[in-house]
């Protein structure tokens, strides 16, 4: 799947519509904004941006660079004391988003998916910045209209215009849970202030793909947030019957039994994970058996 323009966060690459448009002619101007973008001239890209509305004001990509323009003008960069790889802490970069530009990117977003509602690209480029400025209220509410829109055959358009190529919509249903999955893995570390839309997301993807064994392992990992083991073991057990080569659900159950005391359950699928092809997975598995047999 083609990906969005990352210019220090979210942006949308154009589409263009209207035959009578001379495509050149518009990437040009797009390519111009752009490079404003990236040297954060913010007030030459607004100029820009301006100009070209005044000479082709229904053009849907103004609308596009609209939220481009507001979801970086006061965007910052600041420095956040968060965990390492090591289990240590450091310094890292944070970007943080102005909440009243987020909305003002957001209506214009929604202008050019009104009238170009099979523009995938715009869909998951509003839900890929509601999920990095956290505003979860929005992201519940994008993605399920997301998932509502791609999980029917479509013939789906993205940057400039461009079909989205069979092939890469092959499966839809994975398509959108991985993208799913992207937008609410930061959303489990800082479960305390978001549960709720957390769930809420969970639940909309479960409603529509129960048998996927990532929308499960979603479930349970909530579940073992909240220490339900037992509602964890639920989810993971049918994914693991569903695929029994998927090794993160079954870790995962594994490590439920172990948290439950069920040293014997929880040591059998260790033992099977040490066993796997998969060198990876087999490191996971002889590590786990061995830091249980050690807290004996």
């Amino acid at each position: 799947m083609k990906k969005i323009i990352c210019i220090g966060c979210i942006l949308l690459n154009l589409c263009v519509f209207g035959f009578a448009r001379d495509m050149d002619v518009v990437k040009s101007k797009f390519d111009q904004v752009i490079s404003c973008f990236k040297t954060r001239n913010y007030e030459r890209s607004k100029k820009l941006i301006e100009d070209w509305e005044k000479e082709d004001p229904e053009c849907p990509e103004i609308a596009v660079l609209w939220f481009n323009y507001y979801s970086l003008v006061r965007m910052e960069v600041q420095s956040t004391k968060g965990g390492t790889d090591d289990g240590g802490s450091g310094m890292y970069p944070k970007q943080r988003y102005n909440e009243e530009d987020v909305k003002k990117a957001f209506e214009y977003l929604q202008k050019a998916i009104d009238k170009n509602p099979l523009r995938l690209d715009m869909i998951v480029g509003r839900c890929s910045l509601a999920s990095v400025a956290q505003m979860d209220k929005e992201l519940c509410e994008y993605i399920s209209y997301f998932i509502d829109q791609a999980k029917d055959p479509k013939p789906w358009k993205w940057s400039f215009d461009e079909d989205v190529a069979a092939e890469e919509f092959a499966n839809p249903e994975q398509m959108i849970v991985a993208f799913v999955n992207d937008y609410i893995t930061p959303m489990f570390d800082r479960i305390v202030v978001c549960e709720n839309e957390l769930e809420s997301i969970i639940k909309k993807e479960y409603s529509v793909f129960p048998n996927n064994t990532w929308v499960l392992n979603h479930y349970a990992r909530l579940e073992m947030m909240r220490k339900n083991y037992d509602q964890a073991i639920k989810y993971l057990s049918s994914a693991c019957k569903i695929d029994p080569s998927d090794y993160i659900c079954k870790g995962n159950l594994g490590y439920c039994y172990e948290k439950k005391g069920d040293v014997k359950k929880a040591k059998k699928i260790y033992t099977e994970l040490s066993k796997d092809k998969r060198e990876q997975v087999s490191a996971y598995g002889k590590q786990s058996l061995e830091e249980l047999n050690n807290k004996k």
